[in-house]
């Protein structure tokens, strides 16, 4: 399992926990964001369960991950502005555009999801 946006880890640690997985890679770009994942990990007692990159997810699934793509699901929860999204004119939002550039960009995944945020 990759979460390819993790965030504090919520996903992540959530698919450790669940045994479905034998290894989750979880991708993060800043750093203060993934020592809090890293910590909550270690807080749910899962953080053995999960590998961390920082960096560009696309770059880190291209490069780093490339060998595990075939036998991997991969998770995108983008993040999509918090609050922003309440003050942004929903039939602007490319949706369609969003998850087409993700599937273009990783190709070495045939499965894939995309979480997407309550407000649209």
């Amino acid at each position: 399992m990759i979460d390819a946006f993790a965030g504090a880890g919520g996903n992540a640690i959530a698919f450790a926990s669940s045994g479905r997985w034998n290894r989750v890679y979880a991708i993060e770009k800043d750093p203060k964001v993934l020592a809090c994942a890293k910590h909550n990990a270690a807080v749910y007692g899962v953080q053995d369960k999960i590998s961390w990159f920082e960096g560009d997810s696309f770059d880190i699934i291209q490069k780093e991950l490339a060998g595990v793509g075939e036998f991997s699901v991969m998770f995108a929860s983008p993040p999509w502005g918090g609050t922003y999204c309440n003050t942004v004119d929903r039939s602007k939002l490319k949706l369609d555009r969003t998850w087409v550039q993700i599937r273009l960009r990783v190709r070495s995944i045939d499965n894939a999801a995309i979480q997407l945020t309550r407000h649209l």
